[in-house]
């Protein structure tokens, strides 16, 4: 029997890399995450694939040496070919925003990168199902709701329940790790993940 598709009931004719493959750089692990996938699924998502490793390599790109390498060299190398791209980025992203400080006061506004939230939250819930998929073996419901949460503000308590939770690494997890958590409540499984990049940008999210 054919296998299906991580995300739908179609039949797979694609592996899917989890995360997307393009934020590593080489060499990639030789433990990288695939999932069956559909080519609507794996070959439609492919430009959102770009602009996440764009938003991911810049929002990590000061605390890490990797992600500046790669950022400032395949990365801009690649935009500089794809000039459609490279302005689709640049022409929507630069923009004034609002600059507040830590305690929630509002400073101005200034240039800075405005980023497409729906196009990294897509990303961000197909890199879901598929880690569900991966390790649970079957697809997440389209019941389920998701919540994401950029760079935390954790207190310490919070912190170590995190870190009590068991490590996976891609590779050495200089790129790419996570922990989650799994609880089933009346039938529905509710699940809270951690999501770290680049060992600097941590993004949480729950499943229920």
């Amino acid at each position: 029997m054919a296998e299906k598709c991580y995300c739908c009931n179609k039949n797979a004719v694609l592996k899917e890399h989890v995360p997307p493959k393009c934020i590593f750089p080489n060499p990639r692990p030789s433990n990288m995450i695939t999932i069956p996938s559909c080519d609507t699924h794996n070959l439609e998502k492919s430009k959102d694939d770009e602009y996440f490793r764009w938003f991911i390599l810049t929002a990590c790109a000061e605390n890490s040496p990797s992600a500046y390498q790669l950022l400032k060299g395949k990365v801009i190398k690649g935009l500089r070919r794809k000039p459609a791209l490279l302005n689709e980025i640049m022409h929507n992203s630069i923009r004034n925003i609002d600059i507040y400080s830590k305690g929630g006061i509002w400073l101005g506004r200034r240039p800075g990168f405005k980023y497409d939230k729906n196009r990294i939250l897509r990303i961000l819930k197909l890199l879901c199902k598929g880690l569900y998929y991966y390790h649970f073996n079957k697809r997440i419901i389209n019941s389920h709701k998701f919540a994401f949460e950029f760079n935390p503000d954790l207190d310490k308590n919070a912190i170590n329940e995190i870190t009590n939770l068991k490590l996976y690494n891609n590779g050495k997890g200089n790129v790419f790790s996570y922990r989650y958590y799994r609880k089933n409540i009346d039938g529905k499984d509710t699940c809270l993940c951690f999501l770290m990049f680049y060992n600097s940008f941590l993004v949480n999210y729950m499943l229920c």
